[in-house]
């Protein structure tokens, strides 16, 4: 399997996270999937629900392609959303 490692998961800074985090820092067993419980990890207000929304395939983990659309989706909310950064508002 070929760990895919998105400029998007490379460059973006999540909300509430100091540094920028890629696929392969998440996966921290570096099993080639990413559980919610390591998502946790970085972003540790993502519930469950909200978690399965990204899940695809719906095998309980993210897949590389998975995990850079659960990332562009997180590092977009506007402050004022649950998990929302400080002063990361999106371009309007």
């Amino acid at each position: 399997m070929t760990l895919h490692a998105s400029a998007a998961a490379l460059s973006l800074v999540l909300a509430g996270v100091a540094d920028p985090v890629s696929f392969i820092e998440v996966d921290a067993d570096s099993d080639g999937a990413v559980t919610h419980a390591e998502l946790l990890a970085v972003a540790p207000d993502v519930t469950e629900a909200q978690y399965a929304l990204y899940d695809a395939d719906g095998n309980g983990s993210y897949d590389p392609p998975e995990f850079d659309t659960w990332l562009a989706a997180y590092s977009g909310r506007r402050n004022d959303e649950p998990g929302g950064g400080e002063g990361d508002d999106p371009p309007r």
